[in-house]
């Protein structure tokens, strides 16, 4: 999407975007065809077997954006000038434009509707590195994981407050990708900084201590390992020479908050811990040497660098890794934020956010016009001709007629040719840590001699405790 200037007489105007000259796209009809044959041919070559959710979401990616495989007609009734918009694909894990999209209607929802104007935290879960293959055969274990986690927190914030009825909301997210493109399965959730009484009233925590980060990880680690040998992933010898690590692998940060008022940065946090796996301007591709350079937004903590190279289908590999399964929730509502919860307390408990349509559209909140506006900043129905309000009178979808239009109009028509297969480059990449968060912190000011949770003996599992 390019979002061409305003001028004296009309607001910035909307110019789609041209996929197709895009590195990604590129990449993509240079090499997916040998991505594919190579995948089925020598899956643990390419990191796993084919997906098929893998070539349907690459495949329909390569018609995102492109007239040739429908678009919507609009037209000004004020000058009759008439444009024509191309269509999405809306296929989740890949395509950063429909993300985008998607991303500015989920937060929107989340804070108009799920979360309420309290203290929030983010909480970061990673796991050892033995665990993660586990991941990529049991689409079930994000659910299951960050299930525990909320359990967990809220055992923790129920004994430390007092309040055995109360609960947090919480809202979970999954993610597989690192700092630079590995496979690294970790959780991300915004939580409340206290609790829900079954009335609606928020009770609010003070601090989380480097003690308290401590032993809710042994707590996580024990219950985790238990799940992992009940769905006989692990044996239990396995789980007890894990707890008798040093450094069990598990982290636990709870460093980032935000606070009750700050809406903005509450919605900047939610589209941090949903966000795209990889950036889009950071891909460069040399087709010359089939050579892949993918830059991050800051430097790998290990490896000390932004930049990873890859040859092209290794490329392809590293990105297909993060397609999710389909019908599999990646975002889940548990406590005062679930829609139990919610439809208890009756509409206007949740108070709406801060609207991100004023000045822009006014359809309605999850309107593809008022999307594009919340990513860009620009309406796409304005006439760049009077600067009015264009309507969409028809989308064209059946291949006859497609071509017959753009012809009529002088536009491409041509069907994007993919490359034959070919040999592929190196395998998939190693997989490393969870990057950090930029997002705004606040600082507690409880007293640093307040205990909230007592040590449990040995490795088993602690009681959360307060001191007297």
């Amino acid at each position: 999407m390019i979002a061409l200037p305003a001028t004296s007489n009309f607001p910035a105007q909307y110019e789609a975007r041209h996929a197709q000259g895009t590195p990604l796209f590129q990449i993509l009809q240079d090499h997916l065809e040998t991505f594919l044959a190579h995948l089925e041919q020598d899956p643990e070559s390419m990191g796993g077997y084919l997906r098929p959710e893998v070539k349907s979401t690459l495949e329909k990616f390569m018609e995102c954006g492109i007239l040739r495989f429908g678009f919507a007609r609009t037209h000004c009734d004020d000058c009759g000038h008439e444009k024509l918009l191309p269509l999405s694909c809306r296929f989740r894990g890949f395509c950063p434009s429909c993300h985008a999209r998607r991303l500015a209607e989920w937060s929107d929802w989340v804070l108009d509707t799920v979360l309420p104007d309290v203290r929030y935290r983010q909480w970061v879960l990673s796991w050892p590195k033995r665990l993660r293959v586990y991941f990529l055969y049991d689409d079930d274990l994000f659910r299951a994981f960050s299930h525990i986690v909320y359990e967990v927190l809220t055992e923790w914030m129920q004994t430390v407050l007092g309040e055995p009825d109360a609960r947090p909301a919480m809202v979970a997210c999954d993610q597989t990708f690192g700092t630079l493109l590995d496979y690294h399965p970790h959780s991300h959730m915004v939580v409340s900084h206290g609790v829900f009484r079954p009335d609606g009233t928020f009770v609010e925590m003070t601090s989380v201590r480097p003690e308290d980060l401590r032993t809710l990880e042994r707590v996580l680690a024990s219950r985790l390992l238990t799940l992992l040998v009940r769905r006989e992933k692990l044996r239990p010898g396995d789980r007890k020479a894990m707890l008798s690590w040093p450094h069990l692998g598990f982290s636990l940060d709870a460093s980032v908050g935000v606070h009750a008022g700050s809406r903005e940065e509450l919605r900047r946090l939610l589209c941090y811990i949903y966000r795209h796996p990889f950036r889009l301007e950071g891909i460069t591709y040399d087709e010359e040497r089939g050579q892949v350079v993918y830059q991050a937004r800051r430097a790998h903590g290990l490896k000390g660098t932004d930049t990873q190279e890859f040859g092209p289908v290794e490329f392809i590999s590293a990105l297909a890794r993060h397609i999710p399964p389909p019908n599999k929730h990646q975002v889940r509502y548990y406590g005062a934020a679930h829609r139990d919860f919610r439809a208890e307390m009756g509409d206007g408990w949740v108070p709406p956010g801060i609207s991100p349509s004023s000045g822009g559209p006014e359809e309605g909140r999850a309107s593809w016009a008022r999307l594009i506006w919340r990513v860009y900043g620009v309406d796409p129905l304005i006439c760049p001709k009077c600067g009015k309000r264009m309507r969409i009178i028809s989308i064209i979808l059946h291949d006859p007629i497609v071509p017959k239009i753009l012809n009529h109009l002088k536009l491409p028509v041509d069907l994007p040719v993919l490359a034959p297969a070919r040999s592929s480059g190196r395998g998939p990449p190693d997989e490393f840590e969870v990057e950090a968060t930029s997002c705004p912190e606040f600082v507690d000011e409880a007293p640093s001699t307040e205990d909230y949770l007592t040590d449990g003996p040995g490795w088993e599992e602690p009681a959360f405790g307060v001191d007297g």
